[in-house]
């Protein structure tokens, strides 16, 4: 059986603010209305509106808008647990403490709720009631999330694959020759389905999730920008100054002088 402990829809936080929650037993999902970072574990990462993301047990997460998005922060939550919860998050072969898509930007909404509202009515059954909720929410889930990739076979999915394990280890140095073996592609095709389906080149897609990891390390004021350098992968100091200047239009050292500490420790 599942246990609902807590949960809320279109949770509206104010501009700039970070919600941060430690996982015991129980697990967090969350589903974003806007762009977002997240920091779990203190490996700082940034998703799409719409998307979902599921903390496992023991885990931290710091979460809200990024720091020059302009936006408020609205998501949807709920706080779940149960004992053979994590066999089943394993079976549907859900992503955990990563955000991923599946293609409905308020899909967990619903099934709040339904649960809160069976929750508040005080008759016979509502707890199995609910349980049998949150086992449907996550099987719809899985089954959701199973059809986003099948759909994007075989060459999103492909390209995809690849992009996501870029990201992963944004500090390697990775070339387009490694990246196109990867997908399997020829480095010129595989550069025109990036570009086709992200808009961007890969190098400069890795470049700029370089730099967001650096804005928010440059807001910390924990580490020397010759060390932020190094930890986002920049094998010289000299070229991490160039291309954030580039994309952020001041120098590192600019920004962080600019920018608030508001990051949450």
């Amino acid at each position: 059986m599942f246990t609902f402990w807590c949960g809320e829809t279109g949770t509206d936080h104010n501009k700039g603010h970070l919600c941060t929650y430690a996982s015991d037993y129980r697990y967090l999902i969350v589903q974003h209305h806007n762009d977002f970072m997240y920091d779990i574990n203190k490996e700082i990462r940034f998703g799409n509106g719409g998307e979902l993301l599921i903390l496992s047990p023991g885990s931290k997460i710091v979460h809200g808008s990024p720091k020059d998005s302009g936006l408020r922060y609205i998501d949807d939550w709920i706080i779940v647990s149960g004992e053979h919860i994590s066999t089943l998050l394993s079976e549907l072969r859900l992503p955990m403490n990563v955000s991923f898509d599946i293609g409905d930007a308020r899909f967990i909404a619903p099934y709040i709720t339904r649960i809160r509202n069976e929750l508040n009515v005080h008759r016979m059954g509502r707890h199995c009631i609910a349980s049998n909720i949150i086992g449907e929410m996550l099987v719809a889930m899985g089954r959701q999330y199973e059809h986003v990739l099948n759909m994007r076979l075989p060459q999103k999915y492909r390209i995809e694959c690849v992009r996501v394990e870029m990201l992963a280890n944004y500090r390697n140095e990775w070339t387009l020759k490694t990246l196109a073996d990867m997908a399997g592609y020829s480095q010129s095709y595989f550069c025109a389905l990036y570009q086709k389906f992200y808009g961007i080149s890969p190098i400069d897609d890795l470049l700029a999730y370089r730099i967001n990891i650096a804005k928010n390390e440059l807001a910390r004021r924990k580490c020397s920008i010759t060390d932020i350098s190094e930890k986002c992968g920049f094998t010289a100091i000299h070229h991490f100054s160039r291309y954030f200047k580039k994309y952020v239009g001041v120098s590192p050292s600019g920004y962080s002088k600019q920018m608030p500490k508001t990051v949450a420790e």
